[in-house]
């Protein structure tokens, strides 16, 4: 899963362990393809050889550091797929972080630093990312 593999990523970069990466591109590719609705919805879980229930902010987070973990330190490529799950993020809770205080402390606080590390590996502005929170 997401949580799993920022730490798999980095570990595999700090030892050069290759087998280590393949491993992390694997998750990652797995993640995109099978843990997302044809919308671009992030789901929660696997089972049953399945994925199923909504992701929550945390999820999308996870996600979104991991993928600019793998462009900083595999192909700045992934940053692709972390500006989509930035974007599909920002759609998804757009109303949370308006009209819910409470929840928005949770959402941003779990997304907001891997889009600030995005933005330091790119240069870019919240505006140039297309982001607008």
């Amino acid at each position: 899963n997401a949580l799993f593999l920022r730490p798999l990523v980095e570990a595999a970069a700090a030892l050069d362990r290759a087998d280590w990466m393949d491993a992390a591109r694997a998750n990652v590719r797995f993640l995109l393809a099978e843990m997302r609705r044809d919308d671009g919805r992030l789901l929660r879980s696997w089972q049953g050889g399945r994925a199923n229930l909504l992701a929550y902010a945390e999820d999308y987070g996870a996600l979104l550091g991991a993928l600019v973990t793998m462009a900083e330190l595999d192909d700045v490529a992934w940053l692709a797929d972390a500006r989509s799950t930035a974007e599909e993020y920002r759609l998804t809770f757009r109303g949370l972080l308006v009209d819910d205080p409470d929840v928005t402390g949770v959402a941003l606080c779990s997304t907001v630093p891997a889009v600030l590390r995005e933005m330091r590996t790119t240069g870019e502005s919240f505006q140039q990312l297309g982001l607008r929170f």
